[in-house]
């Protein structure tokens, strides 16, 4: 009972009691441990399980069971039998009755924030999980350290429902709440040893989940997913990367029950499979968002980044550990199918997506592919890509733009900032590749093939700023400028600034850059003296008022406007400036209006 007031108080204080608590049972034997969990144990559970209400069971967890655990490890085999007690005692494996009752759910949420907190502090891990559930028979023995850092391996005994575990874990993975869902996903993806190889067990409940919860509506749950998720692709790297052998292609298994590298290949390949699938044309918007995120995350994590030799590591072991650990992602790489044409060509495709943040996403995810990208090594595949993403940035429409931007953008920092490639297109969008040649400096060239690439974009931006300056109409259907402006900005933002060459080669680079910067100045100036004719003029197609009564579409146009006048007058003018002309419409809403008045004069 005293138990109950301890989470109302500060943390201290609560591990303080605890640590009084801890000095009666040292050395006494097992009956005066159970003795001790005569005292706290029935309160806790009730806690745990939620029956003082959401406050008290949320600060129990967070403050009392870690201190518990800690002091007395031997007592988490006497929390979970008794948790297991409860579930055994509700209707949760009764035939034909739904899991989602409050009773088995309130206790199937407390057996997994034990297992979760005794995981957490090392107390079990995935061996530990594979013996609750009866896939590996208990250890002989059980060892167990009163100070409580060390592990306690546990010989769980007790109620046969022990062995259910497997269960228990597969219905929470499937449960209508989701923070249960969120609870089971972290107990069997989180270790606190990074270089702890997940076992079969463990990746066939991450399979089950994917399989069910890719579609996400919920941005928070979203969020926690890939958290839990980006935890468990770091752990299965760096566990590979610690069993991977140089010379071997495969390596032995730690413990039984772990995976082999043959596995986490199989696992990898396969979670690259189910995220491409999920990216079909037309998806709705939760179905692509969690997808397009952890394909990120999992290119990201298993990409081999080239190692930085400019920065050097003060911890050698460390440097070692980096290391090894790039030489196993090169070794890995060749045997993953998640760089390959296809899933390139679906991301491409998903560039043309309708939603903004979707678009970003495949962008990001085509950034961190390898260079050149996968199916796209030749020039020839290059151009198509080129002349579609040209086509495109002259779309008079947003999505359009931003689509063309985006490719142009990925191009640009694959192939000219990477490789060195000059692209060059001409006035009717057709391109051309020059790739560089063997004996030249690669770091002078490839900076010359960026000046080249802007200097090239500029040109298109010139011929769109030209064509609106002789006819506004042309320039908006076939020529607009925004998208080669947002191609512009997207280039310029992703320009390597680094320049590690010869001071003469740098004194060329810097005065084309110099050169570019302002050309690129004076074609915005015209292109801003173009764009102010639309902006200010309240007739810049050249159609005046008085000319609207002549033109029947135009007429039935203008006395619509008259109807709607008067009540915007007296809406926004509240009586004041009666001396001005009722008839003259408000200047944001004519300017829009004589612009769509305008294209259909020019059309008609």
């Amino acid at each position: 009972t005293y138990l109950l007031g301890m989470p109302v108080l500060q943390n201290n204080q609560t591990l303080a009691t605890l640590t009084t608590l801890s000095h009666f049972p040292q050395g006494k034997g097992i009956n005066d441990l159970r003795a001790c969990e005569g005292f706290f144990l029935p309160p806790l559970l009730s806690a745990v399980c939620g029956e003082y209400g959401a406050l008290v069971s949320e600060r129990v967890l967070l403050y009392v069971l870690p201190g518990v655990l800690r002091i007395f490890p031997e007592s988490l085999h006497s929390l979970l039998a008794s948790l297991c007690g409860r579930l055994e005692a509700s209707s949760l494996f009764a035939a034909g009755v739904a899991p989602a009752l409050s009773d088995a759910t309130d206790s199937l949420r407390g057996l997994l924030a034990v297992l979760n907190t005794a995981r957490r502090l090392g107390q079990i891990d995935g061996q530990t999980l594979l013996h609750l559930i009866g896939s590996l028979p208990s250890p002989s023995t059980s060892s167990s350290s009163g100070g409580g850092d060390a592990p306690a391996t546990i010989q769980f005994q007790g109620p046969a429902l022990l062995g259910q575990l497997e269960y228990l874990i597969t219905t929470a993975l499937v449960h209508s709440d989701e923070s249960l869902r969120l609870a089971a996903l972290e107990l069997i993806c989180v270790s606190p040893k990074l270089t702890e190889l997940p076992t079969l067990f463990e990746l066939s409940m991450v399979r089950r989940f994917l399989s069910l919860n890719l579609k996400v509506p919920h941005p928070q749950f979203r969020y926690q997913i890939l958290s839990v998720l980006q935890r468990l692709l770091t752990r299965l790297k760096e566990g590979a990367a610690k069993a991977y052998k140089p010379g071997k292609s495969t390596s032995p298994v730690p413990h039984p029950g772990d995976a082999s590298l043959t596995d986490v290949v199989d696992f990898v390949n396969w979670f690259s499979f189910l995220l491409a699938s999920s990216l079909y044309p037309g998806a709705p918007y939760p179905r692509k968002a969690l997808p397009l995120e952890v394909y990120k995350l999992l290119v990201e994590v298993w990409s081999p980044a080239p190692l930085d030799t400019n920065k050097t590591e003060k911890n050698a072991k460390m440097m070692e550990h980096m290391v090894s650990t790039h030489k196993f992602c090169v070794w890995l790489s060749p045997q993953l199918k998640m760089f390959d044409r296809m899933n390139t060509s679906i991301l491409f495709n998903n560039l043309w997506d309708r939603f903004d943040r979707c678009r970003e996403w495949a962008c990001s995810v085509l950034m961190a592919f390898p260079t050149p990208l996968p199916g796209f090594e030749q020039p020839d595949t290059v151009i198509t890509l080129v002349e579609w993403g040209l086509r495109l940035a002259a779309g008079p429409k947003n999505r359009e733009c931003d689509t063309g931007a985006l490719v142009l953008k990925v191009l640009y920092k694959k192939y000219v900032q990477h490789l060195g490639w000059r692209i060059s297109f001409d006035a009717e969008g057709r391109a051309s590749i020059e790739e560089p040649p063997k004996e030249t400096a690669a770091t002078s060239f490839h900076l010359g093939a960026q000046v080249f690439f802007v200097s090239q974009l500029l040109d298109v931006l010139q011929r769109h700023v030209d064509v609106a300056s002789k006819d506004l109409g042309e320039a908006a259907q076939h020529h607009p400028m925004h998208g080669v402006m947002l191609t512009l900005r997207y280039v310029l933002l992703e320009m390597d600034t680094s320049m590690n060459v010869k001071s003469k080669e740098r004194t060329n680079i810097m005065d084309g850059w110099r050169a570019q910067v302002e050309r690129l100045i004076a074609t915005l100036v015209n292109a801003v003296n173009v764009v102010l004719r639309v902006v200010a003029d309240r007739a810049p197609e050249g159609f005046a008022e008085q000319d609207a009564p002549s033109r029947p579409l135009l007429a039935a146009n203008a006395s619509a406007d008259a109807d709607q006048e008067p009540v915007a007058d007296e809406d926004e003018g509240d009586g004041e400036d009666e001396d001005e002309d009722d008839d003259a419409p408000s200047p944001f809403v004519s300017t829009k209006h004589r612009v769509l008045r305008g294209q259909m004069v020019s059309f008609y």
